[in-house]
C-alpha cells in the first residue's frame, strides 16, 4: 500500500508541475501516466502487463517491458548459433534449456527442428509465461526449479527486473529451494540421453555445470552455456576452473560466439593461455563483446566436432547466419 501512495504521490507531483509550464507536453505526460499505471497495475494484481511478439514466426507473450523484441531488433542473429547448433545435432536429439526464460529458446530452436526440448525455469512469473508459450508445441515440457551447484535451501529470493532477467539477492524472511543437476537427472532418468545441454541463467551456469559434473561425465551432452566474467564474478566464480575441470572428464574442442551469436573461434581445453586472453578481453561496458556463448563437445564426439566447426566457418565466410 505505501508503495501504491508512492506512486500516486509522483503522479500528481508531475502532473501539476506539467500543468504550470507555458507549454506542456502533452505526449510527455500521456507516455508517463501510462508507465504508473501499469506499474499500479502490477502491484495490484501481481502479475505483468504482457504483449504478443512474432518471433520464428511463432507468436508468444512477453512481461511488456521484455528486452527480446529491442535486443532481436538491433541483432536480428541473436540466438541463432543454438538454432543451428539444434538443427546439426538432429530432429531426434533431446535438448535441455536451463533458464528457458519465456520460451524465447524453445521457439527459435522449434523453428529450425521439430526436436524434444525439457525445459527448467525457476521464476515464477517467467515460467507462468513459458507455460503459455509452449503450448502451442509438440514433446516440450517444463519444470520450474532453480538449479545449482548442490541441492540445498538458501535465505534469498530470485527477483527479476522487467526486462527478462532474474538474479538471487539476499532475503531473510524468504527461502529459495535449489537442486543440482546431477540430482534433477536422478528424478528424471528419462532425461539423461539428452544430446544437448543449454544453460542461460545470468552468472550461474558454471555453477550449475559443477552441479551435474557425474551426469556429464557418464552421459556426455555438447554443451551450450553463456559465458559472461562480469556475471560470472558477481557470483564469485572465477570463470575458469570449471572449465578444467570438463577437460578432466574429457570435455575438449570449444567453440567461442560473441554476444550477438557470431562465430569467433575453437579451440581445445589444453589452451589455456588462449582461453585465459579471451575471458580477461569480455566484459559488460569494457569491452567491444560483453560474453561470449560457448560450445562444448566431449572428445568421444570429435568428428561431429569437427563437421560442425567447419559448418560454422563456412557460415561466417559467407557472412550469413
Amino acid at each position: 500500500m505505501m508503495k501504491m501512495e508512492n506512486h500516486f504521490s509522483k503522479i500528481s507531483a508531475v502532473i501539476q508541475f506539467l500543468l504550470k509550464r507555458t507549454f506542456c507536453n502533452l505526449k510527455r505526460l500521456c507516455e508517463f501516466l501510462c508507465n504508473e499505471i501499469r506499474i499500479l497495475r502490477d502491484e495490484i494484481t501481481g502479475l505483468p502487463e504482457t504483449k504478443k511478439y512474432c518471433l520464428g514466426g511463432f507468436e508468444i507473450w512477453l512481461p511488456y517491458d521484455h528486452a527480446l523484441p529491442d535486443i532481436i531488433k538491433m541483432y536480428p542473429d541473436y540466438a541463432s548459433n543454438l538454432a543451428r547448433l539444434a538443427k546439426f545435432l538432429g530432429k531426434e536429439s533431446m535438448i535441455i534449456d536451463v533458464g528457458a526464460n519465456v520460451g524465447d529458446s524453445v521457439v527459435q530452436i522449434k523453428s529450425a527442428v521439430d526436436c524434444s526440448i525439457v525445459c527448467i525455469e525457476g521464476h515464477s512469473v517467467l515460467f507462468n509465461f513459458l507455460k503459455n508459450n509452449i503450448k502451442q508445441f509438440s514433446n516440450v515440457s517444463a519444470f520450474q526449479y532453480l538449479l545449482g551447484e548442490e541441492s540445498k535451501t538458501i535465505a534469498d529470493k530470485l527477483e527479476s527486473d522487467d526486462r527478462g532477467t532474474a538474479k538471487l539477492v539476499i532475503h531473510d524472511d524468504s527461502n529459495v529451494n535449489i537442486i543440482s543437476l546431477d540430482d534433477f537427472m536422478k528424478m528424471n532418468p528419462a532425461f539423461q540421453s539428452s544430446r544437448l545441454l543449454k544453460i542461460d541463467t545470468d552468472g550461474y551456469d558454471l555453477k550449475i555445470i559443477k552441479g551435474g559434473m557425474n551426469y556429464l561425465e557418464q552421459w556426455k551432452p555438447v554443451l551450450f552455456f553463456e559465458y559472461s566474467r562480469t556475471h560470472l564474478s558477481e557470483v564469485g566464480d572465477d570463470g575458469l576452473s570449471s572449465l578444467w575441470n570438463l577437460r578432466k572428464i574429457d570435455y575438449d574442442r570449444i567453440i567461442y560466439y560473441d554476444n550477438f551469436g557470431r562465430f569467433i573461434l575453437s579451440t581445445n581445453l589444453k589452451n589455456e593461455d588462449l582461453m585465459r586472453q579471451l575471458y580477461r578481453y569480455s566484459g559488460v561496458g569494457v569491452s567491444a563483446i560483453s560474453y561470449y556463448d560457448i560450445c562444448l563437445f566431449h572428445s568421444e564426439d570429435s568428428y561431429l566436432a569437427s563437421q560442425y566447426i567447419e559448418n560454422e566457418t563456412n557460415i561466417l565466410m559467407r557472412g550469413t547466419s
